[in-house]
């Protein structure tokens, strides 16, 4: 799987004030490094932001153990 940087989360249920503040959040995660994508429960492609390497990693190895595809963003 790689890491598709044209994926947008869906923001749909918030306010606009807390999508932009989210936004600066996860893009700035994502430049760092520290989002994973993989494909969800319901079949799409999901991507979660992590404050740091270590629950990052954590997380990859969690998908890693059940056979899931992921990517992970690069520095």
């Amino acid at each position: 799987m790689q890491f598709d940087h044209t994926h947008k989360p869906n923001r749909d249920n918030l306010s606009p004030a807390t999508a932009t503040m989210m936004d600066r959040v996860f893009y700035r995660r994502r430049a760092e490094g520290l989002n994973v994508q993989f494909i969800g429960a319901s079949g799409d492609l999901d991507e979660w932001s992590f404050n740091n390497a270590e629950r990052r990693d954590a997380f990859v190895a969690t998908l890693a153990k059940h056979g899931k595809a992921y990517a992970a963003a690069e520095a």
